[in-house]
This record gives C-alpha cells, sequence and structure tokens, in this order.
C-alpha cells in the first residue's frame, strides 16, 4: 500500500496503540501520551527479588527476571514495545526455521508459525493484514518449500488485528478454516473491520471454526492441545505442540499473549493463566516455549546462536520452562502493584 512507509513513525504513539490493541480499543488511542511511571510501589522489590531467586544460575532465567519484558516498569515495557512497533508494519525480515518441522514468518513485531507434519500444515497466526500475507508470508512458504494448498487450520492465539488480520485472505482464497475462541470470536465482532486510512485495512474473518479449551487439533502425526489463558484478550489460545528436532520429538508450550493488558482484572486473568500454562506444560513434559511476537522471547536470535551444535538453543528443559512461568507470575504480581499505583 502507498503509505506504508509513513505508518506509525513515533514509538511512543505504537506503544500506546499496542496497549489499546490489547484493551480492544480503536487505533485513535495512538495518540496517547508516553507512558510515565508513578513512584515505584514499595511491593515492587519484592517480586523482583524473587524472579531472580528463581531464576538462580540459568543465564536465560537471570536475563528474563533482570531485563524481561514482564519484569519491567511500565514505561520500560512501552518503550521496548515501541521500538518494533515503531518500524513499518509492512516491514519483512527473513523467514526462520526454529526446528525441523516450525517455521516464522512475518515482521520484527509480529510472525505466523508452521508446524509441518505429516498430512499437512497447522499455522498460528494470520499477520496484521492481507498485503502481508500475499508479500511475506505466501514468498516465505515457497522459499522452505512449503505449500499452501496444505494448510489445513489457522489457529488465531487471539482477537487483536496484528494477529487475525489476514486471516479473510485466507479464509477466502483458500477456503483455509480459521479457529479462535468462543470469546475472541465475540471481541472481533465487537470491533468492526479496519477500512484504511493511517493503518492498513483489515478484514475480519467470518466466524469458523471454535476453540475449546482442553481440546486436540490432530493433522497426520501432530496432535495440538489447546490450554485457554485469558487475560492478554478474554479468551487468549496457548497451545501444546509436538516439534521435531534433529529427529527426536520435543513438546513445546505456545504462549498466545503478550503484552500487559488494559485493566487490573485481565492482568489478574493473565498471571494467573501462567500457571495454568505451567501446569499443562509440565503435564505434557514440555522443554520450550514458542510465541508469534518472537522478540518477546528472543527466539530467533536465540535459534541464530546455534551454528553447527546439535543443541537446539529454544530447547532449554522442562525445569527451566516451568522457572519461566513462574518468574512470569511474580513479575506479573509486581504489575498489579504498577496498576493500582497508576489507578488501572
Amino acid at each position: 500500500m502507498s503509505n506504508s512507509k509513513s505508518l506509525l513513525k513515533s514509538g511512543a504513539a505504537v506503544a500506546a496503540l499496542f496497549m489499546s490493541i490489547a484493551a480492544g480499543a480503536m487505533p485513535a488511542a495512538a495518540q496517547r501520551a508516553p507512558v510515565v511511571d508513578p513512584p515505584t510501589p514499595a511491593a515492587i522489590a519484592g517480586h523482583l527479588a524473587r524472579a531472580i531467586e528463581i531464576a538462580g544460575k540459568n543465564p536465560l532465567l537471570q536475563k528474563m527476571a533482570s531485563e524481561g519484558y514482564w519484569c519491567m516498569t511500565p514505561s520500560k515495557a512501552s518503550a521496548l514495545v515501541g521500538k518494533y512497533t515503531s518500524k513499518p508494519l509492512t516491514d519483512a525480515v527473513p523467514p526462520a526455521q526454529l526446528f525441523d518441522n516450525v517455521y516464522l514468518f512475518g515482521t520484527s513485531f509480529v510472525s505466523m508459525m508452521v508446524l509441518k507434519t505429516s498430512d499437512g500444515l497447522i499455522v498460528w497466526d494470520a499477520l496484521n493484514n492481507d498485503e502481508e500475507v500475499r508479500t511475506i508470508f505466501e514468498p516465505g512458504m515457497k522459499q522452505f518449500g512449503l505449500n499452501m494448498a496444505d494448510i489445513k487450520i489457522v489457529i488465531i492465539t487471539h482477537g487483536h488485528f496484528d494477529h487475525f488480520g489476514g486471516a479473510k485472505y485466507l479464509q477466502d482464497k483458500y477456503n483455509i478454516p480459521i479457529a479462535l475462541s468462543a470469546a475472541d470470536w465475540d471481541l472481533m465482532a465487537a470491533a468492526p473491520a479496519r477500512p484504511g486510512g493511517p493503518m492498513p485495512p483489515v478484514r475480519n474473518p467470518a466466524r469458523d471454526k471454535t476453540l475449546a479449551d482442553g481440546q486436540e487439533i490432530k493433522v497426520g502425526d501432530a496432535t495440538v492441545r489447546i490450554v485457554l489463558t485469558p487475560g492478554h484478550s478474554p479468551g487468549t489460545v496457548s497451545s501444546i505442540l509436538s516439534v521435531k528436532d534433529g529427529g527426536t520429538t520435543r513438546t513445546m508450550a505456545a504462549w498466545g499473549g503478550t503484552a500487559f493488558p488494559a485493566t487490573t482484572a485481565m492482568l489478574t486473568q493473565m498471571r494467573d493463566s501462567t500457571s495454568k500454562l505451567k501446569e499443562a506444560a509440565r503435564a505434557a513434559g514440555a522443554v520450550g516455549i514458542l510465541n508469534t511476537h518472537a522478540f518477546f522471547y528472543d527466539l530467533v536470535e536465540r535459534k541464530a546462536k546455534q551454528g553447527s551444535s546439535p543443541n537446539n538453543p529454544l530447547v532449554i528443559g522442562a525445569e527451566a520452562l516451568a522457572g519461566t512461568m513462574d518468574i512470569k507470575r511474580e513479575c506479573l504480581t509486581g504489575q498489579l502493584a504498577w496498576y493500582a499505583a497508576m489507578r488501572k
């Protein structure tokens, strides 16, 4: 589109926009002032200390507890999101292969994730709009020898436009079923399709498949278990899935919600959902975490450091995965103190 290169030049404005997306608000919220931290609540130090204690001597967890998004002040967290969303939303990054049969296609901000099975493909999310699917996802699929006709289902992690924006295009052109939780189908229905203007146009997909907590989606040799983890949105969808890693089958968790939501009630839900996904991951023997906002977990950067080593750095082990979720829960509890101080 002609105006894509001039989109959202202000990082602060885009960070505010992302927060408005989480709240289900319209793009006009992008004009909000940058986030300003109130005086630090007394409870924060204890939560951060506990997060560092949970991290122990694990460098990955130490970085998460000391520098990770969920443990940041509200202003720093907003600035981190702005770092990525200040770029034009249509700027592609090179496709990435995370495992033998797992691929990412998208921008530095958001991706589509593809799981290749013995009988077709399972896809998570649909980027911001039709154009991104046409210019980023379709060529990327060809680059890895993947066929659009083999896609059996698209799982939308939640009903914000940066995740479902190209779903209608996939639905119409390829007759691919679009799957979402009931709560987030309702969320999308309550927000009218965006006709264009300062942001690329988005068409809401027709209501198709509805995902339920604990549901299993089976395609070929793969089974994806749905775990509803509300908070980022009313019906955020996380997943438990098996991947191929050097010929070895491993189980991973895919967290469906990312940035802080708008209200204390939603943040409380998000915090509690971390425990829910932790237990689902533990029961399944999961050894790592994935997300279609890859930058929150440095997925591509960490994978790139593997080099010729047989050890995939995204495989962190069950104990470290549990620690990741515990740190996130501890820091989200701390964020509740920030929310109280900000009267959210």
